[in-house]
C-alpha cells in the first residue's frame, strides 16, 4: 500500500473519530434542550394581585358562585369583570364570625356556607352559617345551623379500645367496658347544589376507665357524610370508614357524589392512598369504597384536584412512586441523599356510566419536582398547573426552593394532552413560585400563584429562625390555546354582558377587540 493510501486512511479515520465525538456532544445537548420546559409567551405581565400571610401560607381560594369565579381571601372578594379580564376588589365583613371557616358555594347561584367542626367536650362539634353574596351590596346572613356527633350516635357501644393495651383487661374487670370521647376531627370540603349539603366528616376517639380516668389505647374512628335539605334543621349520617381519613372532599357530578379522602397511618399498608366513594344523588345505595391512587404521596405536600363536568369527574394528585425519601423530607429545606427525590403529577377520569376510572396519565414528565397541583374544567376544556422545577445537578428539592410555575391543557376532556410549558421564569432569580390556584371561564385562563424568596437566618447549628413576612399573590392570564370549545350551555359575552351571545353581538363584539375572537375556532 502506498504512502498515500495510508495517509488517506488515517485521515478519514481520524475524520471518523471526531464526528463520532462530536455527536456523543451534540445529542445530549439537544436531548437536554428538547427536555426543558420553553417559557410561554402569550401569558399576560404578572402583576401584584394580593399578599399572603406568610410566604406560602394563605387564606386566598377561588370558588364558583352564581357561574362565576369569585376570589376570596379573608373579607375581600374579587369579582371578573365583563372585559374578562380585570377583577374587581370588594371588602365585606362576614356577618357572623366562624373561626377557621371554610367557604362552601353554591355554585348555581349567590348562597354560600361558611362552615366549621371541632371537638369541644368530648363531642363533634358542627357549625353552619347560610349567607348570601351579592357584588354591590355583600353578604347578607340567612340562618345558622349547629350540628353535635356524640359518641353514642357515632359507635355505640364500645366493649374494647381499636389497639387495647395489655393492663386494659384488668382496668375492664376492674371497671367494665371503657369511656370513649372524641380526642380529635373535623368537618372536610362539602359541596352544596341549591337545598341539598353534603358534608364529610372524620373524627377519632380516646378510651378512658374508671372515674379516674385511666387512659387505654385509641377508641374507634369514624369516617363519613353528613346530609340534609330543606331548612337544614336535620341532617341525616352515612359511615364510609372505620378509621380517621385526612383531606375529605365531596364532588358532585350529574347522577352521583364522589367522596375522596387520603387514608394513611393504618397498620396495613396496602390501605393507604387516596381512596374514592362513589354514591348515587337521587336514591340511597350502598357505597363501594376502592383504592383510586395506593401511591397518592403522603407527606404535608400530599394534595390532589377533582373537578367535574357534566357526567365526569377528573382527578389529579400529586404521587410519590419514584420517591424514595419522602419520610425524611422537611418543608423547607428537603431531606435525603440527593438526586433521589421525585414527585409526579397524575390525570385520570371517570363517568357516571363507567364502571371504573381511566387509566392514569402522567402529566409532569420531565420536572424532576412537583408540587401543589390544581385543574380547571370548562365543557372539554382542562388546564392543569403545579409549582416545580428540574432536577439541578446533586441538589435535593422540595416546596421552598426556586421553583416555576408549570402548566399543560388538554381540548378533548383528557383523551391528549399538550406539551408542559412554563408559565413563568423565576427559578433562575432564586424565587419560589408557588401554590397555584387557577380560573378557565370563557376561554381565558386566569392564574394565579405566591411569589417570593425565603429568608432563613441560622441562629445556630441546625437551627434556623424561619421568620417569613407575606409574599406576593401574582395574576396572569392567556387565551386557552387553539381548540378551545365553549361548554354547552347559555354563556354571557365578556365585553358588553349580553346573555345569550347572539350574531348581532358577536359582531358588535368583534369591532370593539377583533383579538379577542381569532383565538376562538367556530365563531
Amino acid at each position: 500500500m502506498s504512502p498515500q493510501s495510508i495517509q488517506f486512511l488515517f485521515a478519514l479515520a481520524k475524520f471518523r473519530l471526531h464526528a463520532v465525538l462530536a455527536i456523543l456532544m451534540i445529542v445530549p445537548l439537544i436531548t437536554a434542550c428538547g427536555r426543558r420546559q420553553q417559557l410561554d409567551p402569550a401569558w399576560s405581565h404578572p402583576e401584584t394581585f394580593a399578599h399572603s400571610k406568610e410566604a406560602l401560607n394563605s387564606t386566598f381560594g377561588i370558588v364558583q358562585l352564581n357561574g362565576m369565579p369569585v376570589c376570596v381571601d379573608g373579607s375581600d372578594y374579587y369579582f371578573l369583570g365583563t372585559d374578562g379580564a380585570d377583577w374587581k376588589k370588594k371588602t365585606f365583613l362576614a356577618p357572623i364570625s366562624v373561626a377557621n371557616s371554610l367557604f362552601l358555594p353554591d355554585p348555581a347561584s349567590t348562597r354560600f356556607i361558611l362552615q366549621e367542626g371541632s371537638v369541644r367536650d368530648g363531642t363533634l362539634h358542627g357549625a353552619f352559617v347560610f349567607c348570601s353574596l351579592d357584588p354591590e351590596s355583600g353578604i347578607r346572613k340567612l340562618y345558622d345551623r349547629n350540628v353535635a356527633l356524640e359518641p353514642q350516635e357515632l359507635f355505640g357501644e364500645i366493649r374494647k379500645s381499636r389497639n387495647e393495651q395489655p393492663v386494659e383487661k384488668i382496668w375492664r374487670q376492674q371497671y367494665g367496658p371503657p369511656q370513649i370521647k372524641p380526642s380529635s376531627g373535623c368537618f372536610g370540603w362539602g359541596v352544596s347544589l341549591g337545598e341539598a349539603v353534603h358534608v364529610p366528616y372524620t373524627v377519632e376517639c380516646s378510651a378512658f376507665y374508671g372515674s379516674r380516668k385511666e387512659a387505654g389505647g385509641s377508641g374507634p374512628a369514624q369516617t363519613g357524610m353528613l346530609s340534609s335539605t330543606g331548612d337544614h334543621s336535620r341532617w341525616t349520617k352515612v359511615k364510609l370508614f372505620d378509621v380517621r381519613t385526612f383531606a375529605q372532599g365531596i364532588f358532585a357530578s350529574r347522577d352521583n357524589l364522589y367522596f375522596l379522602a387520603n387514608r394513611i397511618g393504618e397498620q396495613d399498608l396496602k390501605t393507604w392512598g387516596l381512596w374514592c366513594v362513589r354514591m348515587p344523588r337521587t336514591e340511597a345505595a350502598q357505597p363501594a369504597a376502592e383504592l383510586v391512587a395506593h401511591t397518592f404521596c403522603h407527606t404535608v405536600f400530599g394534595k390532589y384536584s377533582a373537578v367535574t363536568s357534566g357526567e365526569t369527574i377528573h382527578l389529579i394528585w400529586l404521587d410519590e412512586r419514584h420517591e424514595r425519601n419522602s419520610a425524611l423530607r422537611v418543608l423547607r429545606s428537603g431531606g435525603g441523599p440527593p438526586g433521589e427525590a421525585n414527585f409526579e403529577i397524575y390525570y385520570c377520569k371517570r363517568d357516571d356510566s363507567g364502571t371504573e376510572w381511566t387509566k392514569e396519565v402522567l402529566l409532569s414528565k420531565g420536572i424532576d419536582f412537583a408540587f401543589a397541583p390544581q385543574m380547571a374544567v370548562d365543557g372539554e376544556s382542562i388546564v392543569v398547573v403545579w409549582a416545580g422545577h428540574r432536577r439541578d445537578r446533586d441538589k435535593t428539592y422540595a416546596e421552598f426552593h426556586p421553583s416555576d410555575i408549570y402548566f399543560t391543557t388538554s381540548r378533548d376532556a383528557g383523551k391528549t394532552w399538550a406539551a408542559t410549558t412554563r408559565a413563568t421564569d423565576n427559578a433562575k432569580s432564586g424565587s419560589v413560585s408557588g401554590r397555584p390556584q387557577v380560573v378557565l371561564h370563557n376561554g381565558v385562563i386566569h392564574l394565579f400563584y405566591i411569589r417570593g424568596k425565603p429568608r432563613e437566618n441560622v441562629v445556630a447549628p441546625g437551627l434556623r429562625l424561619l421568620n417569613q413576612p407575606p409574599w406576593d399573590i401574582i395574576y396572569q392570564h392567556r387565551l386557552f390555546p387553539e381548540g378551545y370549545a365553549f361548554p354547552k350551555r347559555a354563556r354571557r359575552c365578556s365585553l358588553c354582558a349580553v346573555l345569550p351571545l347572539e350574531l348581532e353581538c358577536r359582531l358588535r363584539c368583534s369591532l370593539l377587540m377583533p383579538e379577542w375572537w381569532t383565538h376562538r375556532p367556530g365563531w
